[in-house]
């Protein structure tokens, strides 16, 4: 299993590096310091406007930003900054839950990848709503009016989602490294009747009633992990005839079970006691029908 203190040094610092970074952007998303408009020079007060409020400049009195003159470009970039979000948080509870739980081990077969797919794609969604807003901005207040610029919190949330990136493909690596190392020192090495070298997990249980039998099949050579399975021990008209039943439209049918087993386990002499007690018997039970 693997916990926080199994992880590798490159891991733990990935993931401490990417909660920081949710943290910031998670801090940059909410206030209201995306961009900055200086309109002194046309008569009025500078204002910051956010995903969520535009504030005075000067006073810190805001109000709300969402209504239903929005833009198209505004509600894109809040609807794709929010998916990113909601995308983080998930991201950073399944890593504090599977580095924390024996029950969180993360499978080196790629079904486990919350954690870091999360985030990528997280980083993702979270960068293309920045673009919208920068292109969109810089095209109507900077380009045309010149009256506004970028500001702190814009770059706040675009250095969060690069660092995000970052730690989440280092994770990516280390974590992939350290399942690989394990896969191979809790596997037991082996090779078929092909030739080719398999990995053999045998189950945990073994019932006392089955045999369990590992079973070499054609596999591809150093991949494939075969499991033991429990079979029954087949029948003995299975073993001599292929059918699970006696045939009966068979002249040359096998012997007997019984037959075989007294012929072959007991010794001939007591067989041939066997035989004459037998005959004896026949003998006796004609004269008394006589």
């Amino acid at each position: 299993m693997v916990l926080w203190r199994d992880r590798p040094a490159g891991y733990k610092i990935g993931f401490s590096g990417l909660s920081i970074s949710i943290v910031a952007y998670v801090i940059g998303f909410s206030v209201p310091y995306w961009s900055l408009l200086n309109l002194k020079d046309y008569g009025y007060v500078d204002q910051t406007i956010g995903l969520w409020h535009a504030c005075i400049h000067e006073s810190l009195t805001c109000v709300s930003n969402v209504h239903g003159s929005n833009p198209a470009w505004m509600n894109a970039a809040r609807a794709l900054c929010s998916v990113a979000v909601i995308l983080f948080c998930i991201s950073l509870l399944s890593g504090c839950f599977r580095n924390a739980t024996r029950s969180g081990q993360i499978s080196c077969e790629g079904t486990g990848r919350h954690v870091e797919g999360c985030a990528i794609i997280a980083t993702i969604v979270g960068a293309v709503g920045c673009i919208i807003y920068a292109a969109e901005f810089h095209r109507i207040y900077v380009y045309a009016y010149d009256v506004g610029h970028l500001y702190w919190a814009f770059g706040l949330v675009c250095g969060a989602l690069g660092v995000a990136g970052i730690c989440a493909c280092v994770m990516f690596a280390f974590n992939r490294q350290q399942n690989l190392r394990q896969r191979r020192a809790t596997t037991v090495r082996a090779r078929g009747p092909n030739g080719f070298p398999v990995s053999i997990q045998f189950p945990v249980e073994m019932g006392e009633d089955r045999v369990h039998i590992p079973y070499f099949g054609d596999v591809m050579p150093n991949h494939m992990v075969l499991g033991a399975s429990p079979m029954q021990p087949p029948s003995y008209e299975m073993v001599t005839t292929g059918y699970s039943k006696p045939p009966t439209d068979v002249t040359d049918a096998p012997p007997l079970y019984e037959d075989i087993t007294k012929n072959s386990v007991l010794p001939p002499e007591v067989v041939a006691h066997l035989l004459n007690e037998n005959k004896d018997s026949e003998q006796s039970g004609s004269g008394n029908q006589s």
